[in-house]
């Protein structure tokens, strides 16, 4: 559990039970005054901007809410289409002549390996296994560029999903990039406390001895809140990205090697 998860978490339950009961303080000491009277008198426009603060955060948090999902399952999509593009390009080795074809496959599974480590390391380790990964793919298309010069038939079927793949990491890396703008975040917590302190301040003034509702509401609104932020920043929250796709393709890389260890005049051209 990393330091920015618990961070966050904390920091968004405390923001709106901090602004819901904070309101209630201020507005027992407006009751206090008013002591006489079961309603506080001018309570019920407190009830109006109750109403029109909940109807601006519930858009704020429907629209922010639904772009951080859309990125999230965009990044979740590129995982899927990256494995796919390295399983195409190492399935497409079987074209290279066989004295070519070894190093590589080599370098391939160096690179599946390199990827799985990336969708599963910790946020300080990203950049160092990008620039690994951008290395390799350096390395691949130095060797695969001789290996089909002398079968020109072989050039688009080898180097079209070397392309892709490189292609997709390009698009994955900037996918991973881009989050809520921090003006929109900020905008996104006034509001909620603005929103919760208010609620807190109304229901006191109403005389609402029991607010389990108002916590509920609190509680909810938090969870709304934690959860986009989390969503937006897969690597460092509690949600994360599923590495399974990475992990199903260099399993099939090992049982392709293992296969062929058993067979090895099955991937033989003549």
């Amino acid at each position: 559990m990393h330091f920015f998860e618990v961070l966050i978490f904390i920091s968004t339950f405390a923001l709106c039970f901090g602004a819901l009961f904070a309101g209630r303080r201020i507005g027992a000491r407006v009751r206090a005054r008013n002591w006489a009277e079961e309603v506080v008198p001018g309570s019920e426009h407190i009830s109006m901007l109750q109403g029109a603060l909940l109807a601006l955060l519930g858009l704020l948090l429907g629209f922010s809410f639904s772009a951080a999902s859309a990125r999230f399952a965009e990044r979740q999509q590129l995982v899927v289409r990256e494995a796919n593009a390295i399983g195409t390009a190492f399935l497409r080795l079987d074209l290279v002549q066989p004295e070519n074809r070894a190093p590589l496959q080599a370098l391939l599974r160096s690179y599946a390996q390199s990827r799985l480590q990336l969708a599963t390391t910790s946020p300080s380790s990203v950049a160092a296994w990008n620039t690994t990964l951008e290395t390799t793919q350096r390395q691949i298309w130095a060797a695969a560029v001789p290996a089909v010069q002398a079968s020109p038939d072989t050039i688009r079927p080898v180097l079209d999903p070397l392309n892709e793949m490189f292609d997709l990491h390009a698009e994955r890396k900037a996918a991973s990039e881009r989050h809520l703008p921090t003006e929109v975040l900020v905008v996104l917590a006034l509001s909620a406390f603005t929103t919760l302190f208010v609620i807190g301040f109304g229901t006191t003034l109403t005389n609402d001895r029991f607010p389990i509702f108002s916590i509920a509401l609190a509680l909810l609104i938090a969870l709304a809140l934690w959860a986009t932020i989390d969503l937006d920043y897969p690597r460092r929250g509690f949600i994360r990205l599923d590495p399974q796709p990475v992990i199903d393709l260099v399993a099939s890389m090992q049982a392709a090697d293992a296969s062929q260890l058993a067979n090895p005049s099955a991937n033989t051209l003549p």
